[in-house]
């Protein structure tokens, strides 16, 4: 599977601490604000500054069709649908 880790995604507002962190103190790792002639560039690498896998999308998708939100481990689909294993 080919993956792409070139697309640039926006994080500003989406709770990212090395986008929306930058000169607050909330837990204590934020980056500073940028001094006067400078511009703020997060330098924080993360997973979750890639899109997620198109096929934990899809796995994710089949799940919540199922009704009930709970943490049962053993759920999991077959051919005749959603079936609860005990």
């Amino acid at each position: 599977m080919k993956y792409d880790f070139t697309t640039i995604i926006d994080r500003a507002g989406k709770d990212a601490t090395a986008f929306d962190g930058i000169g607050k103190t909330v837990w204590g790792f934020e980056p500073d604000k940028a001094k006067p002639g400078f511009d703020e560039i997060p330098m924080w690498v993360a997973d979750m500054n890639f899109a997620t896998c198109p096929a934990v999308v899809q796995a994710m998708e089949q799940r919540l069709k199922h009704p009930l939100r709970s943490c049962e481990k053993r759920l999991r689909s077959t051919d005749n649908g959603p079936v609860i294993t005990k």
